[in-house]
């Protein structure tokens, strides 16, 4: 399934690590700085090693610190606050094609769907707390709070963070759905999935917002550490698949 164009400019980032530099973990899907200058690992103190903060390589300092306020709203169970502005990443193709693994680009600036990786009606990593931050410019798009059971085999969300997604209106169809809208970043305009409601749908049902169905091709997950003592709330919001 292919995304209609009109997702906005571009931005962001690309490939792994240069020739040679050792990865690990989740470094295998680190892309390129904006620049195309690869970074060291922001965990060389003590206050990221406790915190269990893992940064992709390619994460500027701005960005770094729009990912550590969510984050701590995730740590503190408090509600997500509308971002500050910021300014938008625009690439032109032959850029992004340049510094993209080529499955990225093929969703995320093509718009295709990758192929479904969960089983459906389960979530990914249900255990875990933390953020999903776009592959592009690192832009934090998803809670993991906000995850519901899996409609189609891809990561399925009931709402995106405030004011970090957009949306675009198409048509057709994908698996059980009927598709009503693509979904893209706000700050790169990549494509990140889709929205539709089922086929065999009452017509009551066609009013309720319906959640996104989400490429995780598109986004790279990092983990919010939460202490065991934490009196944090473990609520998910979740949709069935019946």
């Amino acid at each position: 399934m292919s995304a209609a164009a009109g997702g906005g400019g571009g931005g962001g980032t690309g490939a792994g690590a240069g020739a040679g530099e050792e990865r690990h973990g989740l470094s295998r899907m680190f892309p390129k700085t904006l620049s195309g200058k690869l970074t060291r690992s922001h965990r060389s103190d003590e206050h990221d090693e406790e915190d269990g903060g893992f940064f992709p390589r390619n994460i500027t300092m701005r960005a770094k610190e729009r990912v550590e306020n969510v984050m701590s709203e995730v740590k503190e169970d408090k509600p997500h606050a509308t971002p500050p502005p910021v300014e938008k990443v625009v690439k032109t193709d032959d850029e992004w094609r340049a510094l993209l693994p080529a499955d990225v680009y093929e969703v995320t600036r093509v718009g295709k769907l990758d192929s479904p990786k969960l089983k459906l009606g389960t979530r990914f990593k249900p255990e875990e707390h933390g953020i999903f931050i776009c592959r592009c410019c690192n832009e934090p798009l998803f809670a993991m709070a906000a995850q519901a059971p899996s409609m189609t085999g891809h990561l399925t969300f009931s709402q995106s963070l405030p004011s970090r997604t957009k949306r675009a209106e198409t048509s057709g169809e994908f698996e059980k759905l009927r598709l009503t809208h693509n979904v893209y970043c706000e700050r790169c305009g990549a494509f990140v999935g889709v929205v539709g409601i089922r086929k065999d749908a009452p017509d009551a049902h066609k009013k309720v917002t319906q959640p996104m169905q989400v490429s995780s091709t598109a986004l790279i997950f990092l983990e919010a550490k939460i202490p065991k003592n934490s009196k944090r709330s473990s609520t998910r919001i979740g949709f069935t698949t019946e």
